[in-house]
């Protein structure tokens, strides 16, 4: 406990966790100042059939508006955790949740469910500027005012219906599973994970959108030989109504096993060609081929129960609840104080999952370069959706290692085809022949 007198004083470590996330602030801003000084006044010579001067400038915009909004709503997030913090707001909810009696379990549940709540009530202003100012003004804003409220209502049960119980195992397990707490959180965890994954393709998803089989003809033609030819058990192919929201054009896998289905986006099949249409199935499918999906999630749960288990060795210590001015060790509190000392960690596990995510993707490209035979339908596709999405194809490689996901496209285009290259080399050389023995024309046929 901290003596009198002592209430709401932040101690060192206080004083560092909160640098630590103002050194991560300023870091995101220099990567976007650099990103946007080496940014071109004409496309790159291999986008110009998707890209003319006007598109490319409104790329640029696009750009710039986002890292402007992004440099006002991260800082006024900022300054408000900081505001909150320093002025006693963590030890003055913890008092008042407190004075309540509440049984322990719902005490922890209601710490956090304010302090999630709160954290949603000072995002909407810019979530609902980003949708209807930024979003709208590049042509890409589909939803009405009545569909963003319905959305956000949706979201707000469910985060409810699924997390309070979630948050009531890990609170309740901490109070009474002693010092094998973290395992079985992280047990529960995992379970959680799983059965969300597994409702989401039937029943959370449809709350947001309508899924309707794709209507036989040549395109549901293709794609189910093409699954066939790789020997890819699914179940069914969906169009998702996303354009009621977005202009922005996706696709993606949901379910697992013979439950699998292929989700194409309105917006995507009115932008794209059949075979470029089957090159993104195919890309989607190689990440299920690799085990991408698998992999990853065996990732982030090895993530969570590795941060469980430190959690459960400094959630004792009084130091961390005094950096944060609270009186009392508590779970909840601890679970909010530890989540926030890490975030400055996302400086360097960032990038490196960042760097694992681009690698997948290139091993994807290569994937259905190989199945599908035609790598530029694969180039095509991408560089429409690069194009319609109004991505920048030129990012600063700061802002790639900090942020991408995915390769940058001229990144990907180059790779697809030395890819294709590689492997048409491979195929035309016999085993120990020199590679002068081959013709040139066979060496060089997908460049």
């Amino acid at each position: 406990m901290l003596q009198k007198g002592e209430e709401h004083r932040v101690n060192g470590l206080g004083y560092v966790i909160a640098a630590g996330l103002l050194v991560q602030f300023v870091v995101d801003r220099v990567v976007e100042v650099k990103n946007l000084r080496v940014l071109r006044y004409h496309p790159p010579p291999e986008l110009a059939d998707t890209y003319d001067d006007e598109r490319f400038r409104l790329a640029q915009r696009y750009l710039y508006d986002n890292s402007r909004f992004g440099w006002v709503s991260d800082g006024a997030f900022l300054l408000i955790l900081f505001g909150f913090w320093f002025g006693g707001g963590f030890a003055a909810l913890d008092g008042w949740v407190r004075s309540a009696a509440l049984h322990p379990v719902l005490e922890g549940v209601v710490f956090i469910a304010v302090l999630a709540g709160g954290w949603w009530a000072l995002s909407l202003p810019f979530q609902i500027f980003h949708t209807f100012v930024i979003e709208e003004r590049h042509g890409f804003n589909r939803a009405t005012p009545a569909i963003f409220a319905t959305d956000q209502i949706k979201t707000l049960l469910l985060s409810i219906l699924l997390g309070v119980p979630l948050l009531s195992a890990i609170v309740a397990i901490f109070l009474r599973a002693g010092a094998h707490a973290w395992l079985w959180c992280w047990i529960a965890a995992g379970l959680y994970v799983m059965t969300v994954q597994t409702l989401a393709p039937t029943w959370i998803l449809p709350l947001f959108n309508r899924f309707e089989p794709l209507v036989d003809g040549r395109l549901r033609r293709e794609l189910f030989r093409y699954v066939r030819s790789i020997r890819f058990p699914l179940e069914n192919v969906f169009v998702m109504d996303g354009s009621k929201r977005s202009d922005k054009s996706n696709a993606f896998f949901t379910g697992f096993g013979r439950r699998r289905r292929i989700v194409l986006l309105d917006t995507l099949v009115r932008d794209l060609s059949v075979s470029e249409l089957v090159a993104v199935v195919a890309h989607e499918a190689g990440h299920a081929k690799r085990r991408h999906l698998f992999w990853m999630t065996a990732l982030i749960m090895a993530r969570i129960g590795c941060w469980l288990f430190v959690f459960s060795l400094v959630m004792r210590y009084e130091v961390l609840y005094r950096a944060f001015g609270v009186a009392t060790i508590s779970v909840q509190a601890g679970l909010v104080f530890f989540c926030l000392l890490l975030a400055p960690l996302d400086l360097f596990t960032g990038p490196a999952i960042h760097a694992l995510s681009r690698r997948n993707e290139r091993e994807a490209d290569r994937f259905a370069a190989a199945t599908t035979g035609d790598p530029e339908a694969l180039i095509s596709a991408l560089k429409k959706l690069s194009s319609r999405n109004l991505g920048n194809p030129t990012p600063h490689p700061y802002m790639v290692w900090r942020r991408y996901s995915h390769p940058p496209i001229l990144e990907r285009i180059t790779n697809i085809r030395a890819d294709g290259s590689a492997s048409a080399r491979e195929t035309a050389e016999p085993r120990g022949a020199a590679p002068e023995a081959v013709p040139c024309r066979e060496r060089n046929g997908l460049e």
